[in-house]
């Protein structure tokens, strides 16, 4: 017997979700287990993404579905030059609350590297990243999820899915309670929040994946591999208080900035 599509979107989504996770204890078992070269290294960090964007492809042949369906296509209610710009825009006030409690007290600048090896690494996995990460968590399980649940469920779940699937276990099991909790809060929370930006980008834009890559590769070039500035020298709390606090702001200015129709919004639950 067939399972409802209900029931195929939710388990293909958990699935997906477990092949990436996999991937990152796959990551740190060879780290930790071997002796790599610092180009294996470089090799095997770009290849977790790498195998993560191949198997959204297979996925997505597998459920019979399309490119174009889980976000691959032109965005609708704003046009593409605007998405881009809308993108860059949201990535510069990310940039500017983040940092700013660094500015009274000062932003440590590390340089740029001029090594070209290390330059072509920074643009290709910042790439590689945001294709790949924005593709499985937004294209497929968001939009899997969304139409055979509800719009908030199917975004909080990605969201969450999103914020875990970098979570090394073997990391978690040597940590001290209170190492726990700040890890939480960092390495957990923050990502869940800039998932449900990132998701609610991706709506607004008509399920098109432009905006949100483009958002994140310049997120991943910031801080992966080696960051152009350091985050300001600040406790962690309120650091990661401007970092929720950025999301939040942005996900008032998207809202604002691109009107769709109010039937659609009723569709989605997000208007009475």
């Amino acid at each position: 017997m067939k399972k409802p599509p209900t029931e195929r979107s939710l388990a293909t989504s958990l699935l997906l979700f477990l092949v990436v996770f996999g991937l990152w204890q796959l990551h740190d078992f060879i780290l930790s287990s071997m002796e790599p070269s610092d180009l294996a290294i470089y090799l095997l960090y770009l290849a977790i993404p790498s195998a993560s964007l191949v198997t959204f492809v297979v996925f997505v042949k597998l459920t019979r579905s399309s490119f174009k369906n889980q976000g691959y296509r032109r965005p609708t209610f704003i046009k593409t030059k605007h998405c881009i710009g809308l993108a860059l825009l949201c990535l510069a006030i990310y940039f500017l609350i983040f940092l700013s409690p660094g500015f009274s007290t000062g932003i440590s600048f590390l340089g740029i590297r001029t090594d070209p090896f290390l330059l072509v690494f920074r643009v290709v996995s910042a790439v590689i990243f945001g294709v790949a990460g924005e593709s499985v968590f937004r294209g497929y399980i968001f939009r899997k999820l969304s139409r055979n649940y509800g719009f908030l469920t199917s975004l909080y779940t990605s969201a969450l899915l999103f914020s875990l699937h970098q979570v090394v276990v073997r990391n978690l099991l040597t940590m001290s309670i209170d190492q726990l909790g700040i890890f939480v809060f960092t390495d957990v929370l923050v990502p869940f929040v800039g998932g449900l930006f990132l998701g609610f980008l991706f709506y607004k834009t008509g399920w098109s994946l432009l905006a949100p890559v483009i958002f994140r590769i310049g997120i991943y070039y910031y801080f992966d591999p080696l960051a152009i500035a350091s985050p300001p020298d600040v406790s962690w709390w309120v650091a990661i208080a401007f970092e929720m606090a950025s999301y939040a702001a942005l996900i008032l200015m998207v809202d604002y900035a691109i009107k769709e129709p109010a039937a659609r919004r009723r569709k989605y639950g997000l208007e009475s």
